[in-house]
């Protein structure tokens, strides 16, 4: 790898510190949503948090990997590492998700409805 793809590569992790927050928010309020008991309307604010917050996570995550497509493209990259910080994104776009289904269920065991 050469010293400009790292200095690329490093740039982009660097983009993805906001969505590590993002991230930390969702597991903070599925946590209260798991801690709320008899709240349903703190419930559903919570849920509509989270859901935002995946939302967020997955437009931030979906223009990296249109940056990380295009710089993979160039002629002279070490492409495993593009290709290693591809698949991190997608292991924390799971988490994402399985929180937002989390608070799903949650929604589903206290109030009933559809999953």
């Amino acid at each position: 790898m050469v010293c400009g793809d790292f200095s690329t590569l490093h740039q982009l992790v660097n983009l993805t510190l906001p969505n590590h927050r993002l991230w930390d928010s969702e597991v903070h309020y599925t946590l209260e949503m798991l801690n709320t008991f008899d709240d349903d309307d703190k419930i559903k604010k919570l849920n509509s948090k989270i859901t935002v917050e995946q939302s967020k996570t997955e437009d931030i995550y979906s223009l990296l990997e249109k940056e990380i497509v295009q710089k993979m493209s160039d002629a002279d990259v070490n492409v495993q590492e593009y290709f290693n910080l591809l698949k991190y994104f997608r292991k924390n776009l799971k988490i994402v998700d399985r929180l937002e289904s989390i608070s799903q269920r949650v929604i589903f065991a206290r109030m009933g409805g559809n999953l």
